[in-house]
């Protein structure tokens, strides 16, 4: 640029003079762009994985599942397989147990569970069903994890096998995070250990039905008896209605063969009386 059409030659330094000033072109300012709002996260319901890998983790499942959410119906929400996001915004941050109870919550249906949106309510008890060394190795992977959720109880359970790395030779193993960590509830029995969070003894029953499965059952100790699904409380209705009902049949038989034992008997001795001679003399 000539020293001619230079609009500030001849200026002091840091000091502009307002006809020069005028002949400088300002850019006008651009407006600030607002940001645009984040969609909202979508979080899927299902990972697209099955609910169970093998029908043995499936019947445990179906079972602690339906009998739980009875037991704690109007008390807290109770889940199977469901997947449970700890983090806002990351849709990756899930993990999905086998079994799950989160008490002091509404225990109405969810697609999904958000910690966040739950008042920050972790699940109080997750169990684990297992039965391969793969999915140990998940349980024990998702152990470290449920620790720095703060879940306060966490039960790994392998209806096939006593094997399990991380099992010490048993079936259950079922812990409690102490000042953040897991230290193991007692037994109270070979494979039973009695959960301080639920009040209820989880216990593996002795006989199987085959091919090394051993089923699970939560024990109400106060009741004296195990959780039944609504299944099994129906069955054990209809089965309690089918006794009464023989019961009663069998009073009806009984007192109908009184009766006829008791006419038969009546008629004998009337005919014995008819047929004692009379002495005439």
């Amino acid at each position: 640029m000539s020293a001619e059409s230079d609009p500030l030659q001849g200026t002091v330094p840091g000091e502009i003079q307002q006809d020069a000033a005028e002949a400088v072109v300002t850019p006008a300012l651009k407006p600030t762009p607002i940001a645009a709002e984040m969609p909202e996260v979508e979080y899927p319901d299902t990972d697209g994985k099955p609910m169970a890998d093998n029908s043995w983790q499936a019947i445990t499942m179906h079972y602690a599942g339906p009998a739980l959410a009875i037991h704690f119906r109007g008390r807290g929400f109770v889940a199977t397989d469901l997947l449970v996001y700890y983090r806002e915004g990351d849709k990756r941050a899930r993990v999905a147990p086998d079994v799950m109870v989160v008490l002091g919550v509404d225990g109405s249906h969810r697609r999904n569970y958000r910690i966040w949106a739950e008042g920050g309510r972790v699940p109080n008890f997750v169990m684990e069903v297992v039965s391969d060394s793969r999915q140990e190795r998940d349980a024990m992977e998702k152990r470290t994890l449920y620790a720095e959720l703060g879940v306060w109880e966490y039960f790994r359970y392998a209806p096939l096998s006593r094997r399990m790395a991380g099992m010490s030779g048993h079936r259950l193993v079922g812990e409690v995070l102490r000042e953040g960590r897991w230290e193991a509830l007692p037994r109270l029995g070979e494979e039973r250990i009695r959960s301080e969070v639920l009040g209820l003894d989880l216990r593996v029953k002795k006989r199987g039905s085959g091919g090394g499965f051993r089923e699970l059952r939560f024990f109400d100790p106060i009741a004296g008896k195990d959780l039944r699904t609504h299944e099994e409380s129906e069955r054990a209705r209809k089965e309690s209605i089918r006794a009464r009902e023989e019961e009663r049949q069998r009073r009806i038989r009984a007192e109908r063969e009184v009766a006829r034992l008791t006419t038969m008997l009546e008629q004998l001795l009337g005919t014995g009386a008819g047929d004692v001679p009379i002495d005439c003399t």
